[in-house]
């Protein structure tokens, strides 16, 4: 699922970066692979339900239009809501270019819902190059709402990768995909965990040097 900020921020040569993002991703769905596209700012919209038909997917994505505030969290609980329960691997593509502005959901309660979820979760934002002036370039300080982005997605057992500025918006997409599908599944059977609620898992490598991507606990029921 591809949920993709579609505010104000986003207009312009953006959007059009964003839109091949979106189409390069939809081109390298495997024949099984079903997709959908929620849009947000303040404001959500299902662009496309989830389906495998790649042509209603890129009418969706070309439809799509910037206006309007940010609204990441809600957007990233519709995103969950919208998945359901099944027995497939889910990912959820989470591009935004800005700071939250008009979100009703609180954070601590999203990431109460992402504990729940079995979807992972990969962020993408922008990182801004510098600003000229008269006396030369000045750092230009991310737009991007790094530390929640980077939050969720590792509860989640994804990450966050960053694109710079709109030049680099599509091969990000590219990246976030050829990654997930490379992914190994892993599961274990717990023994001497008693009582519902959370338990934290920490997976770690023995003999060989890595980053590990994987959640951070489950909810015993």
């Amino acid at each position: 699922m591809m949920v993709l900020d579609t505010s104000t921020s986003v207009q312009g040569e953006r959007l059009r970066a964003l839109k091949a993002g979106a189409q390069s991703v939809i081109d390298r769905l495997r024949p099984k692979d079903r997709a959908a596209i929620l849009s947000f700012s303040h404001r959500l919209d299902m662009a496309a339900a989830i389906t495998g038909d790649r042509a209603v997917l890129r009418r969706a994505v070309e439809a799509l239009s910037a206006a309007g505030s940010t609204g990441l969290r809600d957007a990233a609980f519709a995103a969950f809501a919208l998945r359901g329960a099944d027995n497939t691997r889910t990912l959820l593509l989470l591009f935004s270019d800005g700071l939250d502005t008009s979100s009703l959901l609180s954070e601590s309660r999203l990431m109460t819902i992402a504990r729940r979820s079995d979807a992972v979760v990969y962020a993408i934002g922008v990182r801004e190059g510098p600003l000229l002036t008269l006396r030369g370039a000045v750092a230009n300080p991310d737009l991007t709402d790094d530390r929640f982005l980077n939050a969720l997605a590792r509860e989640t057992g994804g990450r966050l990768l960053h694109a710079e500025e709109h030049r680099d918006i599509e091969r990000t997409f590219t990246r976030v995909l050829d990654e997930f599908n490379s992914r190994y599944v892993l599961g274990y059977a717990p023994r001497g965990v008693t009582g519902r609620g959370w338990h934290k898992l920490d997976v770690r490598l023995k003999n060989k040097r890595g980053t590990v991507l994987a959640r951070r606990g489950y909810f015993g029921e």
